[in-house]
Order: structure tokens, then C-alpha cells, then sequence
């Protein structure tokens, strides 16, 4: 029940929250768009140069990268993982976190996998040059944007809001997600950066969630990973304005 409020609170508070910054959000997708296009006139040519004279111990370290930074076996783990810690050491507050980070990462991958089944890019190791066939569901012709790389900064961008010292951690791991996935020749360049600003847009909006929900009953101090904090009872299930 704690966690079913929880997440239902946390995502009318991630609605409040893109309301009320609705003209800085826009603001910030006008950038990163910018920049997507920017990167499309070179994109082949960067893919190409990322991926010249691939080797080991390179290659394996990048399949690895894919494999764990992927949805199921990365974000959704870390996040269970997370919150298990938070209820095992009593910390209110890391339930909140991995719950902001888990509804963070699955709202920019559900964003990312719609576009990209909807403009169907090949994918840099296809033997098609880049080419787009519109609306498919051929993973061949899912290059943009990345998804991998969509919901590990989505889980990044909301921990660095609410946990500091973990979110760093988490983006330098979804740094090298990215990597992989040019390297791999999975995704061109602008897939990748598409992506990047993706994770963090939704991060943003779910940390700034987050924090509303724990700062009616927390110390203006408080530290997230610091001791024991609050008790689920002292919070209403959809206190997260």
C-alpha cells in the first residue's frame, strides 16, 4: 500500500511539476533538439570514426555496458535494490528515491521506444545506409533514439536531485551506457545525445517530485544517504505538492 501511494504521489507531483516549469522544460527539449539536428549532418562520419578499428578489450567492455545498463538487468534492478536497502535500514527516504528514479527511467524509455517506433532509423550495423522508414517495429530500425541510454540517465538525472553521492555514481555509469551504444554500432551519435537530454528532462521533473514529497516532513538539512529520517506514517499518500 506505502509503495502504491508513494508512486501514485510521486507522479501527480511530477505533473505538478512540468506545469509549473512547463516554459523552462520546453526551453530545455529546444536545446537539445537543436542539437540533434546539428549532429545529424554529422553523424555518419562520427559513427564511423567511434567505431573504426574496433578491439579488445574495448568490444567486451562495451557488450557488458549494454547488457547491464539495459532496462530490465540495470535501472529496474538498481532501483528494486535501492529501495530493499531503504526498507532494510528503515530510510524513508531511499524508497522515495528509488521509486522517483524506477518512474523516472520507465517514463523516458516509454517516450524514446514511441519515437523511435515511429521514425524507424536504421541502426548504424544495418548493411542500409542511414535511412528512415517511418513506423515499424523491426529492431533493425530502432536507432532513434537509444533507449538504453534513454532510461539510464532517466534513473541518473532523478537520483542526482534526491541522492546526490549515488546519482553521481549512477551517471557516470549511464556516460558509459552511452558509449556503448556507439560503439556497439547500435546508435548514431544523435540518437545517443537525443537520449541524454530525454533521461535528464524526466530526471528533473521526478527529483524536484521527490524532494517535494519529503521536505513537509524533513529537516531543511537533511541529508538523503545521512541517518534514519522519516516514518511512511507522517507523509499522506498523495502529499507531493
Amino acid at each position: 500500500m506505502e509503495t502504491r501511494n508513494l508512486a501514485v504521489s510521486l507522479l501527480r507531483g511530477a505533473g505538478r511539476v512540468a506545469s509549473e516549469h512547463r516554459r523552462l522544460l520546453l526551453l530545455m527539449m529546444l536545446g537539445v533538439l537543436v542539437g540533434t539536428a546539428a549532429l545529424m549532418f554529422h553523424d555518419r562520419a562520427w559513427s564511423d570514426w567511434i567505431t573504426t578499428d574496433r578491439r579488445e578489450p574495448w568490444l567486451t567492455a562495451a557488450r557488458k555496458l549494454s547488457f547491464w545498463g539495459d532496462y530490465p538487468t540495470g535501472q529496474l534492478l538498481l532501483c528494486i535494490g535501492l529501495w530493499a536497502a531503504g526498507w532494510w535500514r528503515k530510510r524513508y527516504s531511499w524508497r522515495v528515491a528509488a521509486l522517483a528514479a524506477l518512474l523516472s527511467s520507465t517514463c523516458a524509455g516509454l517516450e524514446v521506444n514511441i519515437v523511435r517506433m515511429s521514425t524507424g532509423r536504421a541502426r548504424p550495423r544495418t548493411e542500409t545506409a542511414d535511412h528512415w522508414i517511418g513506423p515499424t517495429l523491426n529492431a533493425r530500425y530502432a536507432s532513434f533514439p537509444s533507449a538504453h541510454t534513454a532510461t539510464a540517465f532517466g534513473l541518473a538525472g532523478a537520483l542526482v536531485g534526491v541522492m546526490p553521492p549515488v546519482g553521481t555514481v549512477a551517471t557516470i555509469g549511464a556516460a558509459g551506457v552511452g558509449w556503448s551504444r556507439l560503439y556497439n554500432k547500435a546508435h548514431y551519435p544523435a540518437d545517443v545525445w537525443t537520449s541524454v537530454g530525454v533521461g535528464l528532462l524526466n530526471g528533473f521533473v521526478f527529483a524536484k517530485a521527490a524532494r517535494r514529497l519529503l521536505r513537509p516532513v524533513v529537516h531543511p538539512q537533511f541529508d538523503p544517504t545521512g541517518p534514519r529520517d522519516v516514518k511512511p506514517g507522517n507523509v499522506t499518500p498523495f502529499q507531493a505538492g
